[in-house]
């Protein structure tokens, strides 16, 4: 469920659109949510080792970013300004990221996408 998942920051990102010319581009930052490792949701973890297996989720995330960022950026760059410019084109957005990156990192389950800004 969104807002219970561990959080992955991937960064401001600049991208031209696909537009004639090059001319469009978007500034945007995306922060994705993970599901927690199955462990973590776990009542009768103790506090400690839970605290170590969330820190050693934490890194295997970060070890992916480079893998999360190229799925980001080649999406944003498919899109021209008619489809990210409206709310709806957003929501559609976050679903694809959701599922580019799913479909690319097996072992993670992206929960949920924020934008903390968009700009274009």
């Amino acid at each position: 469920m969104p807002g219970q998942g561990v959080i992955l920051d991937t960064g401001n990102k600049i991208v031209n659109l696909a537009e004639p010319g090059g001319r469009k581009y978007i500034r945007t930052n995306v922060v994705l949510e993970f599901a927690p490792p199955e462990s973590h949701t776990d009542s009768s973890s103790h506090a400690e080792g839970a605290e170590d297996q969330m820190a050693a989720f934490k890194a295997e995330l970060n070890a992916i970013l480079p893998v999360v960022n190229d799925v980001i950026i080649t999406l944003l760059a498919s899109k021209d300004f008619e489809s990210v410019s409206t709310s709806e084109g957003k929501e559609i957005l976050r679903q694809q990221i959701m599922e580019a990156v799913n479909s690319r990192v097996h072992k993670y389950e992206v929960i949920y996408v924020y934008f903390t800004e968009f700009v274009y």
